[in-house]
């Protein structure tokens, strides 16, 4: 059974140096939203923090905007068109940062909220922290305790040390698309036990549309029918 918990830290000193922390944006198209999301962070959190942008096989438009990224100080990867899994696992293999954040290009920043999400981290309070709850529906009868509780962390924006991360091996590449976070969470549980704590800091200067990228991917639904089979069969066990 996981530990649920919701911290609502307080201001203080930053947790770890600027270049300790990575956030890791995945990107397919929509590049008005990902200029949003990383003009908004450098806003509120200045230059020093890394942004690392993984271009997952754009269409078209990433060379009109590459000049901008980079006078954002943004480091840009491309790969051709995988998904978000894949999209992940390319952006934290290619960081050596201590902490890893993941940031949907679909969300903006309101006020400085960086310190606040990896304080639980830092503090050893936590092995993963997010901005928020949401509740999974989809959990396979094998894990009823699970089902009985219902909530994983948000997937918009979360936390997690680059070594726990690394021990799972990232994110697995069998979810092109859903699940692999929900994955991801499942199998910190498995190895960390009762003492892997899953926290969400609540009231973060972060706003997010949701599926503002995916809702118009061709094959969405099919995708989303695959994953979740694949899902199923691996937890059903």
């Amino acid at each position: 059974m996981p530990t649920l918990r919701t911290q609502a830290t307080a201001e203080g000193s930053p947790v770890c140096s600027s270049r300790d922390v990575t956030i890791v944006i995945p990107q397919h198209n929509r590049f008005d939203l990902t200029l949003r999301a990383i003009s908004s962070f450098r806003e509120h959190h200045g230059r020093d923090v890394m942004i690392c942008v993984v271009d997952d096989g754009s269409n078209d438009g990433l060379e009109s905007i590459r000049a901008t990224l980079l006078k954002l100080d943004v480091r840009i990867l491309q790969q051709p068109y995988q998904g978000v899994t894949a999209a992940w696992n390319c952006g934290w293999r290619a960081c050596d940062s201590r902490w890893l954040v993941f940031l949907n290009n679909d969300s903006w920043t309101t006020a400085g909220w960086l310190d606040r999400l990896l304080r639980p981290l830092q503090n050893g309070d936590a092995i993963m922290s997010s901005v928020g709850w949401r509740r999974e529906r989809y959990l396979p009868r094998a894990l009823e305790h699970m089902r009985r509780v219902g909530l994983m962390l948000d997937g918009s924006c979360f936390a997690i040390a680059r070594e726990n991360l690394a021990a799972l091996r990232g994110f697995d590449p069998a979810f092109r698309l859903y699940f692999s976070d929900t994955d991801l969470q499942l199998r910190l549980l498995q190895q960390h036990g009762r003492f892997g704590t899953l926290t969400a800091v609540a009231n973060l200067g972060l706003k997010h549309i949701g599926h503002a990228t995916t809702r118009d991917l061709p094959g969405r639904v099919t995708q989303w029918r695959s994953d979740h089979a694949a899902f199923i069969a691996k937890w059903s066990n």
